[in-house]
């Protein structure tokens, strides 16, 4: 990777999008809702390996049974339906974030409610995404949504989703476990997305992999998506896999260093954990050099490859900087304090 790679505006406009995340709390990961682990707890190499030896063997055990057959065993306060498509509905009675009727939820909100229906640990979600499954209400409705519960995105020029065929909708995520979204006290998946969320695995889909080459192939843009998925799984719950096809497409493969930034910088909004987790991922599967280190060190190699790229997390040090000292301390010189101020930035701003 020493060719500098420049981006071009569209590129940074494309960046600006998928890096605007709102801070993820670290003490939701230490709450009883989902446990950290750290690098530590990843699988060693050998032990994946014989992991995703056994990956056949799972997948006849479960093709044993019918998705209703699951569902009967793992769901305890919510009842299920399959509708005519063959994609599952179930129906709960659990709190969930209050939205205007004709307006749902997908992403990493739809996830933890279908994790916390199936019984598993949630994973709280980085951010909110909103669509929308009627017409409408009003004019403008769609923005005031959107700069209510996803205000972030929204100023970054991201709004609600428009859905005009729920089960076109699900066949066109990226992730099995992205074929989910929630309609009030209703939660619509598809049945691999039910299988995959139930054993943990990030497996990319037909669809997005038609997009990138029109065959199977899987873009660099997902390989590096689906390793961070897989380390934020790994941190959060400490179960988590890949399937071996995807695996093979993934190890000792070049990655853009533009999208390897825009990873890490996801994995660094969900805790130094994560990015950990990512930045040994990275290496073991050959994607970066064995001589990195930790997460500080891809990243300062990164910024080297990738011209005029910016790890959001800098304004985020700044500003709780500005706000936990905006009372002066008599214990601390005015030139101290500064000298730490810039610190902080300088440690955001190159990590």
């Amino acid at each position: 990777m020493s060719e500098t790679i420049r981006i071009n505006q569209e590129e940074a406009g494309e960046l600006e999008k998928r890096i605007k995340l709102n801070a993820f709390l670290d003490a939701e990961l230490e709450s009883g809702i989902a446990e950290a682990f750290e690098t530590k707890d990843l699988l060693r190499a050998e032990d994946y390996e014989n992991e995703q030896a056994l990956s056949e063997a799972r997948d006849a055990f479960l093709n044993r049974f019918s998705v209703a057959d699951i569902l009967e065993a793992t769901l305890k306060e919510a009842s299920f339906d399959i509708n005519k498509d063959g994609d599952v509905e179930i129906t709960h009675s659990f709190p969930t974030i209050e939205i205007p009727t004709g307006y749902g939820f997908k992403g990493g909100v739809a996830r933890a409610i279908l994790r916390e229906a199936l019984g598993l640990k949630v994973i709280p979600p980085r951010d909110i995404d909103v669509i929308r499954l009627t017409e409408e209400p009003y004019e403008g409705a769609d923005n005031e949504i959107a700069e209510k519960f996803m205000a972030q995105d929204f100023e970054f020029g991201d709004g609600v989703e428009a859905v005009e065929d729920p089960s076109d909708y699900l066949k066109t995520r990226d992730f099995t476990i992205n074929e989910v979204y929630a309609d009030g006290p209703k939660i619509v998946a598809t049945q691999q997305c039910i299988k995959d969320t139930l054993r943990n695995i990030i497996r990319t889909t037909e669809h997005d992999r038609q997009i990138y080459s029109g065959e199977q192939e899987m873009g660099p843009k997902m390989k590096a998506k689906t390793l961070r998925f897989h380390a934020e799984q790994l941190y959060a719950v400490g179960v988590s896999s890949i399937p071996e096809d995807d695996m093979n497409k993934i190890e000792r493969s070049f990655i853009n260093p533009f999208w390897l930034a825009v990873q890490l910088d996801r994995a660094f909004e969900r805790g130094d954990g994560v990015a950990e987790n990512f930045t040994k991922l990275l290496v073991e599967n050959g994607i970066v050099s064995e001589k990195i280190q930790n997460s500080s060190e891809l990243g300062e190699l990164l910024l080297e490859d990738v011209y005029g790229f910016r790890f959001r997390n800098a304004p985020q040090l700044q500003y709780r900087f500005e706000e936990d000292n905006k009372d002066e301390n008599p214990e601390i010189t005015q030139a101290d304090l500064l000298e730490k101020y810039f610190d902080t930035i300088y440690h955001g701003d190159r990590y």
